[in-house]
């Protein structure tokens, strides 16, 4: 009953990124002066919420030669900006590895990891995360678009308690 009645702020923020347009940016990764990889990060908006998509390739020293390690991710939000799926794939050197978590009811985050190339199911957990809880992709989006950000001001996003 509690969150249906009193859903405030999660409504507000609801309303607030409808304005959210779809938009992606590409970043170049560098050591030193060397361009070793890049991140492609894109944002689109989906019929009943967000959908944050991270891409990140580098090129790893491996002997006289390099090897690609690449990881992508999506992250499923609902309109109030608060998580509802995301995968996590990893591959290029060692096995292919990925990580998929579901929220359930009353805050229970599912994980799930899934290696090699018939994503064997290697762990299972389960366990109570804080509703409102906060990744870093997320945090541009919920500062912006929460009603956060003042001219001046400051920002401080702190973790809500783990088990």
């Amino acid at each position: 009953a509690r969150r249906q009645f009193s859903q405030g702020d999660s409504a507000d923020t609801a309303v607030r990124t409808r304005r959210l347009a779809p938009g992606a940016a590409y970043y170049a990764v560098y050591a030193g002066a060397r361009q070793i990889g890049q991140l492609n990060l894109s944002v689109d908006t989906t019929l009943d919420g967000v959908r944050l998509t991270e891409i990140l390739v580098i090129d790893l020293p491996y002997g006289d030669t390099t090897r690609q390690l690449a990881r992508s991710s999506d992250y499923y939000l609902s309109r109030s900006l608060r998580l509802r799926h995301f995968t996590r794939n990893s591959f290029g050197v060692g096995p292919r590895e990925q990580l998929v978590g579901q929220m359930g009811a009353d805050s229970v985050l599912g994980l799930s990891n899934l290696e090699g190339p018939d994503g064997a199911p290697m762990a299972r957990t389960r366990m109570r995360i804080p509703g409102d809880a906060l990744l870093p992709v997320m945090l541009p989006y919920r500062s912006a678009f929460g009603d956060q950000l003042r001219i001046g001001g400051r920002f401080e996003a702190t973790p809500g308690p783990l088990p």
